[in-house]
């Protein structure tokens, strides 16, 4: 799969996400950059994702983790006939950002088996990559679904 084709095949996964609900925050997410494996995405804080602090929240941020790392794996080959859960996601914050702030989220698969695969981010307050304001890894479990043959 070229990287043109992997953009496109991402572009339409998220626009078929719900936009309502925990869903809404990934229609605001903008891809900058996409080959398989990584992928980097630009999203904007708005008065929605804030704490009680205005600092964005970081149940906004770990939300975006998880679905944005392991979004790489459409580069992997898991598309169809797998279901892939979270099994691990391990954060670690070293600062926050404020309300118009722009993050660059920068995801990359590291490994892929049969049965797990492994991610890799950051998030940068700007494009120069200057400012890390947390790291992320995670683990997927991939669940191969098995359709029953009929008995008939």
């Amino acid at each position: 799969m070229d990287a043109n084709e992997f953009k496109e095949k991402l572009h339409k996964f998220f626009t078929l996400l719900p936009q309502k609900g925990i869903y809404e925050i990934f229609s605001r997410c903008k891809i900058i950059y996409a080959i398989p494996g990584h992928i980097l995405f630009e999203f904007i804080v708005e008065e929605k994702d804030l704490d009680e602090e205005n600092n964005f929240h970081n149940g906004c941020l770990a939300t975006l983790f998880d679905n944005l790392m392991s979004s790489t794996a459409f580069g992997a080959g898991y598309v169809e006939g797998i279901k892939p859960v979270t099994s691990d996601l391990n954060i670690t914050y070293l600062g926050t950002a404020k309300l118009g702030e722009k993050l660059m989220f920068d995801c990359k698969i590291n490994k892929k088996g049969s049965r797990l695969a492994f991610f890799k981010g950051k998030v940068y307050k700007n494009k120069n990559h200057n400012e890390v304001i947390a790291r992320a890894t995670q683990t997927f479990a991939i669940i191969k679904l098995v359709i029953p043959s009929s008995k008939l």
